[in-house]
C-alpha cells in the first residue's frame, strides 16, 4: 500500500509541475512582439497640425503623434521609432484628423479610435477625450492602449522673446 501512495504522490507532483510548466510556456508563447513606449517630445513646423497622444496611465507617456499633411503617424515601440503613412480615415474632423485613421506600412499597422471633445474650446486645437491606439505587428499580434490627447495647429512662428526678461 505504501507503494502505491508513494507512485500516486509521484504521479501527482509530476502532473501537477506539468500543469505549472504548461501556462508559463503558453504565456511565453502568446507575448507580442510589438511594446510600445514613450516616443521623445515632437514639434510641429508653421503650418502643420498635428494629433498628440498621451497613453491613460497614472503618469502619462506621450505615446503618438500624427501630422496632418503628409498623413504620417510616429510612434515608438521595442526601441525602434516607427513612422507610418495614413491609409484610410473617417468621421469627424479637427485640424486634419479624424475620428477614425488607420496608418500602415504593409506590415505594421496603427488604428486610432478617438471622441473629440467639443465642449473644451482649445484654441488652434481640439481636446482628444478619449480614444483607443491599436497597433498590429507583422507577425499579427495586437497591442492595445487606452490614449488621451489633443490636436494643435502651429499657424506661425513662434515668438522667442515671449516670456524673456531684459
Amino acid at each position: 500500500m505504501v507503494g502505491v501512495l508513494k507512485a500516486f504522490f509521484i504521479a501527482s507532483g509530476a502532473i501537477g509541475l506539468a500543469l505549472c510548466v504548461a501556462p508559463v510556456a503558453a504565456q511565453q508563447a502568446a507575448t507580442p512582439d510589438l511594446t510600445l513606449e514613450r516616443l521623445e517630445p515632437q514639434t510641429l513646423e508653421v503650418g502643420e497640425c498635428g494629433m498628440f497622444l498621451w497613453s491613460r496611465a497614472n503618469e502619462p507617456e506621450l505615446m503618438l503623434v500624427a501630422w496632418d499633411k503628409p498623413g504620417l503617424a510616429r510612434f515608438r515601440a521595442n526601441g525602434r521609432v516607427y513612422s507610418l503613412p495614413r491609409v484610410a480615415f473617417s468621421g469627424e474632423s479637427a485640424n486634419g484628423h479624424f475620428e477614425r485613421q488607420r496608418y500602415s506600412d504593409g506590415g505594421v499597422t496603427v488604428q486610432l479610435d478617438v471622441s473629440f471633445d467639443r465642449e473644451r474650446q482649445l484654441r488652434d486645437g481640439a481636446y482628444v477625450r478619449d480614444g483607443v491606439m491599436r497597433v498590429t505587428s507583422r507577425r499579427g499580434w495586437e497591442t492595445v492602449a487606452p490614449v488621451g490627447g489633443m490636436t494643435a495647429c502651429q499657424r506661425e512662428a513662434p515668438d522667442q522673446t515671449k516670456g524673456r526678461r531684459r
